[in-house]
């Protein structure tokens, strides 16, 4: 089946981990990311909500600061039958800060790892 994306995901080499920036809670750790959105794995489900702000730690050699954060969807939650693991799609709707930017070049960044 071909993938029907408009934009390009990106595999994480090493996870980073997302947090509910309003609670700080550890929420999980991106598996993949383009332009326009995010797939989380995690262990406990998270509630649907139309709106999150989502804070994403980045690696200490990053240039793009410390974290990014951003304004998302969540589209859909699957649980992978081998481990019980949970993943979310979300749809990136908006940036806080310099977020989208931020998004960009993380993705460009992580094309770049091996």
């Amino acid at each position: 089946m071909k993938d029907q994306r408009a934009y390009e995901r990106i595999r994480c080499s090493h996870y980073l981990k997302v947090y509910e920036d309003k609670t700080g809670n550890c929420i999980g750790s991106v598996f993949d990311v383009s332009k326009r959105g995010i797939r989380i794995i995690h262990e406990s489900p998270i509630p649907d909500t139309k709106m999150i702000d989502l804070k994403i730690l980045l690696p200490d050699e990053s240039i793009l600061g410390d974290a990014i954060t951003i304004i998302a969807e969540k589209r859909w939650t699957k649980t992978r039958e081998h481990d019980g693991i949970h993943e979310s799609g979300f749809e990136i709707i908006g940036e806080v800060g310099t977020g989208l930017y931020s998004i960009q070049a993380l993705v460009n960044d992580l094309k770049k790892t091996p």
